[in-house]
């Protein structure tokens, strides 16, 4: 019974969310059918762990019947009616949060009992009100065609408003949605091949090619939505059209400008994977204020609590807006930064917080912090563990009277990479091209005469390489 649908359902419920459902039972249940609520009380000790020997249906059988020979089969029965009612309940809870959702149930209710005169009056009222609020979202232009759907449809409508009005609104409204969630999609494809470097096409050759789309989007664009002309520039500027740092800043602020008419969905998807993308291309062509804007947009989506879901913010947003931080030299705000949101991240992801810590502490030249913490770190993965490792050698590097301990270092660190199994060639190549190049520039310092602008071109040259700009930094001491 562990693993059962039920048990697997239930495990996903809070306490407050159980005993509402026990309620939900109660009013759900025959009333002479006192095993139900007496089958929930026993659940409801052993949420939401479940333990094997307490939860084995040969076990509740005899709690519930001690005296029935077919206990089981019970059990199962309750199971099983417990399973329907639990579907219906989480249903239930999601229409409490989707207040549009029910609006939609409410009215087809109205216009199959022929409650003419509630039906329309009920959706003169919702498009009057969601018409003034703000149009949160692509799909908001989808909820008003469903609406104006609904009512155009109904067999007694007699053009209250005109007949023409709704029907034109009604083609505006679809085809709005349908411009800023194919211009999504196909962000969202030319962005993942961006990063994982596939050819593959997907999105783009569907029955609409995207092209077609983009000239149609392109002509007009005083009718389109804000969520349309976003997702086009934003698209453009994947494709190359919109290619100047000055072009991308428009773009960033036309986002901030109009960020709170984007769902939570929209928002990050936005930040963390368009805008934090193009600006970084920038930076790796060379474009140092990139950076700034990378922080910028970091900062605006961090006081927005863009990045916050469901209480919890990822750990590689976490990660990602520290580095940026260092990056950009706003060590004060990114300290508050790391302070105030590294209880948000979630449990078990102690090793990046740590790392991002000592990120932190080896841009403030705190070389003391960052060996100290790594020294309590036990680490869970391979990929966290070389990052550790590659600190410690800029931290061994910089600090006077620890040559030795930077050369067993880096024999160490060749030596796990050499061992481990589960790290890519790709990232194993990248940590190992660090250890040779620091150790040329540690030659470098401590030689008479070194061609620095030769080892220069070669870091420069090298396109799988972790921390190149510290190397870059260092060479030019070296001089």
């Amino acid at each position: 019974m562990k693993n059962s649908k039920l048990l697997t359902f239930l495990k996903t419920l809070n306490d407050s969310e159980l005993k509402e459902w026990g309620k939900y039972i109660e009013l759900n249940s025959n009333k002479k059918a006192k095993d139900a609520i007496t089958f929930f009380n026993y659940l409801k000790k052993y949420h939401p762990e479940f333990p094997e020997k307490k939860i084995a249906k040969e076990v509740i059988a005899r709690k519930i019947y001690p005296n029935e020979t077919n206990g089981i089969k019970k059990i199962e029965n309750l199971m099983f009616k417990f399973g329907i009612i639990l579907e219906d309940f989480l249903v239930l809870d999601q229409l409490k949060k989707k207040e549009k959702e029910r609006e939609f149930l409410l009215l087809q209710s109205l216009k199959e009992r022929k409650l003419d005169k509630f039906f329309f009056k009920k959706t003169d009222e919702l498009e009057r009100k969601w018409d003034i609020e703000k149009h949160v979202g692509a799909e908001h232009t989808h909820y008003m065609y469903r609406l104006q759907r609904i009512r155009l449809s109904h067999p007694n409508y007699e053009g209250r408003i005109s007949n023409n009005y709704d029907v034109k609104s009604l083609i505006r409204n679809i085809e709005q949605y349908y411009l800023a969630v194919k211009m999504h999609l196909n962000i969202s494809d030319v962005a993942t091949h961006s990063y994982v470097d596939t050819k593959e096409e997907s999105v783009n050759y569907q029955l609409m090619p995207i092209e077609q789309i983009i000239a149609f989007a392109n002509t007009n664009k005083g009718q389109h939505s804000i969520h349309v002309l976003l997702f086009l520039k934003i698209y453009q500027a994947f494709k190359g059209d919109l290619n100047s740092i000055g072009e991308l800043q428009e773009l960033r602020k036309l986002f901030f400008e109009n960020a709170d008419r984007f769902t939570p969905g929209e928002q990050s998807d936005v930040v963390t994977l368009y805008l934090n993308f193009l600006f970084f291309e920038k930076y790796k062509e060379g474009e140092l204020q990139a950076i700034n804007d990378l922080f910028l947009l970091n900062k605006f989506s961090t006081e927005k609590k863009f990045l916050i879901y469901k209480g919890h913010i990822a750990i590689d947003h976490f990660q990602n807006i520290v580095n940026i931080g260092c990056a950009a030299k706003e060590l004060d705000w990114t300290e508050r930064f790391i302070e105030e949101y590294a209880p948000y991240v979630e449990t078990g992801n102690e090793d990046g917080i740590a790392l991002s810590k000592m990120a932190f502490y080896l841009k403030k030249k705190d070389y003391d912090k960052v060996l100290n913490t790594l020294a309590q770190l036990k680490f869970k993965n391979a990929f966290n563990n070389a990052f550790g490792r590659a600190m410690q050698l800029i931290a061994y590097f910089e600090t006077e009277g620890f040559e030795e301990l930077f050369y067993n270092a880096t024999k160490s660190f060749n030596l796990f990479l050499i061992r481990n199994k589960t790290l890519s060639d790709r990232h194993k190549k990248s940590f190992n091209n660090f250890i040779i190049f620091a150790k040329k520039i540690d030659d470098a310092r401590n030689e008479y005469k070194s061609d620095i602008k030769a080892l220069k071109q070669e870091i420069l040259d090298c396109k799988l390489i972790v921390y190149q700009s510290w190397l870059l930094e260092k060479l030019e001491e070296a001089k």
